[in-house]
């Protein structure tokens, strides 16, 4: 009776661990590598940029360029997912990425530029007396664009009502003053007489500066 008992708890013992081996494991997941260049402006390779995963599985991972603008990812999870690159004085760019495998991916980041606007409308000018009996003429500037401008300096031609060149005026804004995106800089034309300011009716108006880093 003993020795029944014995076999039968020893077969029962094989049957587990028969039935425990058969059972399948769970698969591990690939992960996949991530390359490429980030260039900017007339396809320089920029260094220091940063390559970020903004959503999905490999949200936050991020990387930096090398010296001749290249990054790598080693070991992303497969899947679908928006990638940002960035560089100081560049324009932020984004692309939807499904990686499926080993894959390369370019940015090419656009400068963040200044634009130079007149503000309001060309038929309105002020015109301020001087001490001296002269006029000035002001008027105000706009940076309508995404990047700073310094060095700014402009032209006018004042015309009168039958769009004769009254006057042609030049003005510039001061050597260490940055205007920033969506600020003004108020330009003064010197000098007029009373009959010039008089007969002035419209203007137009070119600039020149340059893109400088936004301090």
């Amino acid at each position: 009776m003993e020795k029944r008992t014995l076999v039968t708890i020893i077969g029962l013992a094989a049957f587990v661990c028969s039935a425990c081996g058969a059972s399948p494991t769970e698969p591990t997941a690939n992960s996949f590598a991530l390359r490429g260049i980030v260039t900017g402006y007339e396809g320089a390779v920029l260094e220091g940029a940063t390559l970020e995963v903004l959503d999905g599985a490999n949200r936050g991972t991020r990387v930096v360029t090398d010296a001749q603008g290249r990054y790598g990812f080693s070991d992303l999870a497969p899947g679908a997912f928006t990638m940002q690159a960035s560089a100081v004085d560049y324009a932020p760019a984004t692309k939807s990425i499904t990686l499926t495998a080993d894959t390369s991916v370019d940015f090419q980041l656009k400068v963040l530029l200044a634009q130079i606007a007149i503000v309001g409308d060309t038929t309105v000018m002020t015109f301020v007396g001087n001490s001296n009996g002269t006029f000035s003429a002001q008027g105000q500037a706009l940076n309508t664009g995404v990047g700073c401008a310094a060095d700014l300096t402009g032209t006018a031609n004042l015309l009168d009502k039958d769009r004769i060149l009254v006057a042609t005026l030049l003005w510039s804004m001061p050597s260490n003053q940055i205007l920033r995106p969506g600020d003004r800089y108020t330009f003064e034309f010197c000098c007029l007489t009373r009959d010039q300011a008089t007969a002035v009716a419209t203007f137009n108006a070119s600039f020149r500066w340059a893109t400088v880093h936004c301090p």
